[in-house]
């Protein structure tokens, strides 16, 4: 078990260090700042008003943009470390396969989970400054459809990345899956 965390703890301290990351989190962020700076929480549309609006709207962006971010970083995860020859390298270490594995899926869930989180959570506290009702039923829900959804992603991203071959293969295939998904997302919406 200490060998899957200190696992976690690696790729966690690895994507802190990406521009990726910075980039993804400032998306999030900005998504929500933009949207209290458009007044969205001010409109009414379909019965929604105040910041189950907004939720809403989070919400459609996140799922058009959280598993492209998801799938083209992860899919690096296996493939990257197979051509960099990482699995050489764990033969002389006392770490598991298993350990590894799991620990790079779970140090990449914190990683991606908690950006698309935390601007959720501020837009909560922003309402609360704001003295905006706060709808904590629907904050709940969405919480949990963002952590499957970011679940859901990773594990189709580690998939891809463990079955190509190199990393090129990998991207691709992961963008050919997400431009698949996107078509049955606006098939099921018409």
């Amino acid at each position: 078990m200490k060998q899957l965390w200190l696992t976690a703890r690696l790729d966690i301290v690895e994507s802190l260090r990406t521009r990726w990351f910075l980039i993804y989190t400032g998306v999030f962020g900005g998504n929500v700042a933009l949207l209290f700076l458009f007044g969205l929480t001010e409109s009414r549309v379909l019965g929604f008003i105040g910041l189950s609006r907004l939720l809403v709207t989070y919400i459609q962006l996140t799922m058009a943009i959280l598993p492209i971010f998801v799938l083209i970083t992860t899919v690096r995860s296996v493939a990257g470390d197979r051509e960099a020859g990482v699995f050489e390298y764990l033969l002389s270490l006392p770490v598991s396969l298993g350990a590894w594995f799991w620990g790079k899926i779970l140090g990449r869930y914190i990683v991606i989970f908690a950006p698309v989180f935390l601007a959720m959570l501020a837009s909560v506290i922003i309402a609360l400054f704001k003295e905006i009702d706060v709808p904590w039923g629907m904050f709940g829900y969405y919480t949990a459809l963002l952590a499957a959804m970011a679940c859901c992603f990773l594990g189709l991203g580690m998939l891809i990345s463990s079955i190509a071959r190199s990393t090129n293969m990998a991207q691709g295939a992961a963008f050919m899956t997400w431009l698949v998904l996107l078509l049955f997302l606006d098939l099921c919406s018409a």
